[in-house]
Formats: C-alpha cells, sequence, structure tokens
C-alpha cells in the first residue's frame, strides 16, 4: 500500500514537472522592465535579472480596451512569451473624511512608470507592445484587433550566457 503510494506520488510530480508547472531548475531567472509609457511611446528605463521563476498560472491575459498586449520574441523571431498590462494610465486613489465616508477619486496620467516580469530567454531580442483597437467581449484575441504602440530591442545577457 505504502509503496503504491509513492508510486502515485512520483508519478505526480513527473506530469507536474514535465509541464512545466513544478520546475526547480536552479538555473531560472526572471527579467524585470523597467517601462515609461505614453500614449504613442514605450521607453526602455532600465532592466534587472534576478533569480526565480514566474508562476505561470498567475499570468492571465485580460484582453479588455484598456489593458496593453506585449509578445516577446527570440533572435529567431520565435515568439517566447506574452501577457498583458493593465491599463497604466488610470489610477483610484481612496480616502475618507472625518465621518469615515470613503470617497473614490479617478486619475488619468499622461505619463506611467510600469515595472513587468518576463522569463528569462537566453535568445531573448525584442519586446511588442500593442493595444486593442475595440471592446474585447470573448477575452480572445485576433491580429486585426491588435494596434502596435511600439517595439523595444532588448539587449539582455546574463554573464555566463
Amino acid at each position: 500500500m505504502r509503496r503504491n503510494i509513492i508510486i502515485c506520488i512520483l508519478f505526480v510530480c513527473f506530469l507536474l514537472k514535465s509541464n512545466g508547472i513544478c520546475q526547480t531548475s536552479a538555473d531560472e531567472n526572471i527579467v524585470h522592465l523597467n517601462l515609461r509609457i505614453t500614449s504613442n511611446k514605450i521607453e526602455l528605463l532600465n532592466t534587472k535579472i534576478t533569480a526565480g521563476r514566474l508562476k505561470s498560472f498567475h499570468q492571465k491575459n485580460n484582453f479588455s480596451k484598456n489593458n496593453i498586449y506585449f509578445e516577446i520574441f527570440a533572435d529567431d523571431g520565435k515568439r517566447i512569451y506574452n501577457s498583458t498590462i493593465p491599463n497604466p494610465f488610470i489610477r483610484y486613489l481612496e480616502s475618507a473624511d472625518e465621518n469615515g465616508n470613503i470617497s473614490s477619486v479617478r486619475i488619468i496620467l499622461d505619463t506611467a512608470f510600469v515595472s513587468i516580469r518576463i522569463p528569462y530567454h537566453p535568445k531573448i531580442n525584442h519586446v511588442d507592445f500593442f493595444k486593442l483597437s475595440g471592446e474585447n467581449i470573448e477575452n480572445r484575441l485576433s491580429a486585426n484587433e491588435l494596434q502596435k504602440i511600439d517595439s523595444i530591442v532588448l539587449n539582455i545577457k546574463k554573464e555566463n550566457d
């Protein structure tokens, strides 16, 4: 009985690892891209590589009209990663008056500063940023809905690459 349980646990771990859900490689890294974003320009301020792994189950794309969609490409043109950034130009500030009543103010920014995290890849080349041209009700993406905002070449290499 105990042997069957151990075999089942080992099998489940093998499946999780082979599907990328439970990777434990000490060589995994995250790239932090710090960006300045305006309505028609995205500027890379700096990058930083840290040890770690992105949690793929938290990376859910939200293709709403106001969000920014991005794709990361390798040297050979193959897409490595994609995700969305919540609208960086809208901020909400909440405050309470002396009676405890809470009010919210919507602030629209001209320039936003954003940090995004992407998985490190030794052949990482560039990132393309897009916005949606209309409302995407089904939360699916089609090429005719995308308007390219900007593209940034990434020269990111680890010391041992």
